[in-house]
């Protein structure tokens, strides 16, 4: 009930027009009261009559740093549409942007809303560029935003004076930001020169005990000779079973080591790593045969010497001049 008058008898009823509160869905506008008023012959009752509208609310879109891209009214139910162009965002230095939707995610109209872009990121890559100390290109890697690039040490060949030791890159490594180029930085050193100071040429008896020694030396900074050592070869062919040690260089093969190998003469190559190859040779020597004794009673050939037939005579003659002796002294 809206509200209850007294009206005379052939007085014409009044009212102001009532009003109907919204809901979400609609708004409702008096059109009427449900039948024409007339004068007064009695009670009576009128109805007010509404018109439903359905409202509309602002829907608006925006970018991920609030700029407005689109705006409008959209009726209460209806799922709002975007109709501008796919939203774009500038990449930066550490993503790549692509856009993703829409935040909250879009639904039937029911009040006022705002909707906002939304994007999914990539971290960026970046170019790194190795290169050797005369520019020329080594190794490109791509590496993430933020990620700290690295390198194997490059080598430098050799020349007739120098060898080349990798020292450093020509600046700190850091972690990516953009494109950067590291450039290789080396330290030159003396190439070495070696050479045998003793055991060159030695002879190893078989049967003997004894090993084989041989000291190699450095001509410039023989303090770091073995620095510089990496290997024995021995007839061209690897061995881990000989020793080096440290003293400018000494090798030593043992007597296990030189039973393996055949009599003859060989060839001990070492190895370092600023020099050519250091060849010296060594020879293993047979074991004599063993002379033979012949046995008692034995003819050995020797029967017609003179100097057997002289003694033989002389015992004889000592032996007769004994019995006479023996004799005369008997008779005497």
């Amino acid at each position: 009930m809206i509200d209850t008058t007294i009206v005379e008898y052939g007085g014409m009823p009044t009212h102001t027009n009532p009003t109907k509160p919204a809901t979400a869905q609609y708004t409702y506008v008096f059109d009427r009261w449900d039948k024409e008023i007339a004068k007064v012959t009695g009670e009576a009752t009128y109805t007010a009559v509404f018109r439903e509208m359905v409202n509309e609310y602002t829907i608006t879109f925006v970018d991920c740093d609030g700029t407005e891209l689109q705006s409008g009214k959209v009726a209460y139910g209806e799922t709002p549409k975007y109709k501008g162009t796919t939203p774009t965002k500038e990449p930066d230095a550490q993503y790549i942007y692509t856009f993703k939707g829409w935040s909250p995610e879009l639904k039937e109209v029911a009040e006022n809303t705002t909707y906002t872009a939304v994007y999914s990121s990539v971290k960026r890559t970046y170019r790194i560029t190795w290169k050797n100390d005369d520019g020329s290109v080594i190794d490109i890697t791509e590496v993430e935003y933020g990620g700290m690039p690295t390198h194997t040490n490059p080598t430098k060949p050799a020349t007739a004076q120098y060898t080349y030791v990798f020292d450093r890159w020509d600046k700190e490594i850091a972690k990516v930001t953009g494109d950067a180029t590291y450039t290789a930085t080396f330290t030159e050193k003396e190439k070495g020169v070696y050479e045998v100071v003793s055991g060159a040429g030695s002879t190893w008896n078989e049967g003997s005990s004894d090993p084989l020694v041989f000291t190699f030396k450095r001509t410039v900074d023989d303090d770091h000779c073995f620095d510089h050592f990496t290997g024995v070869l021995v007839d061209n062919q690897a061995r881990t079973d000989i020793d080096a040690k440290r003293g400018s260089t000494i090798i030593t093969i043992s007597a296990e080591t030189l039973k393996t190998l055949s009599a003859g003469k060989h060839t001990l190559t070492v190895l370092f790593d600023d020099a050519d190859p250091v060849e010296v040779t060594f020879t293993i020597a047979a074991k004599a045969a063993e002379s033979t004794t012949p046995e008692k009673g034995t003819n050995t050939g020797d029967s017609n010497h003179p100097a057997l037939w002289i003694s033989l005579m002389a015992l004889s003659l000592i032996g007769i001049g004994a019995v006479i002796m023996f004799r005369k002294k008997r008779f005497d």
